[in-house]
């Protein structure tokens, strides 16, 4: 288990990704967003139970850090679902691991459960309630090399972004 870890990701669930994205584009100068609508979710378990959550989620990089946005569509139960203010709530920060087996153990022997799994691709995923104790979930994802070119790309275009073409859509 590692001693330190990076963060690359920090994520709010919204109301609506029509109404956020340009706030953040706006307001915070993020951008611009890859927008993945109803994204898929393959093998998701929440909280036990086999769940088919329909998200949309728009990722935007600023400096090293992703920026995440996701908008739940149905009442399905998920991590997702949550009172929201009209301007969303942050959520989750993210990491990556080579072992995510061993991250869940490392959480679970500190009191703190795996409320939420599934894959993205081939990139397997866990959230842990961290809420009681740093007032927002955390989740960890495996390397995944697809997963991994996407967040590239993600950056890249971030980096180099010159205000044009500030929402785009990616293949569902």
């Amino acid at each position: 288990m590692a001693v330190r870890r990076s963060y690359f990701q920090t994520a709010w669930v919204v109301q609506d990704l029509a109404t956020a994205i340009p706030r953040w584009l706006e307001q915070a100068l993020v951008g611009p967003f890859f927008v993945l609508p109803h994204s898929r979710i393959d093998d998701a378990v929440y909280r036990g139970s086999p769940v088919t959550p329909d998200i949309s989620v728009a990722v935007a990089q600023v400096g090293p850090m992703q920026v995440e946005l996701i908008e739940q569509h149905d009442k399905e139960p998920s991590p997702f679902t949550v009172e929201l203010p009209s301007m969303g709530l942050h959520h989750h920060i993210a990491a990556t691991t080579d072992d995510l087996d061993a991250d869940i153990e490392h959480y679970a022997s500190q009191g703190v459960e795996a409320v939420f799994t599934g894959l993205v691709g081939d990139a397997r995923f866990a959230f842990f309630d961290t809420r009681s104790s740093l007032g927002f979930m955390t989740e960890i994802m495996e390397h995944s090399p697809a997963v991994e070119e996407l967040f590239g790309l993600v950056a890249r275009v971030g980096a180099e972004w010159d205000g044009s073409d500030p929402i785009r859509m990616l293949p569902g």
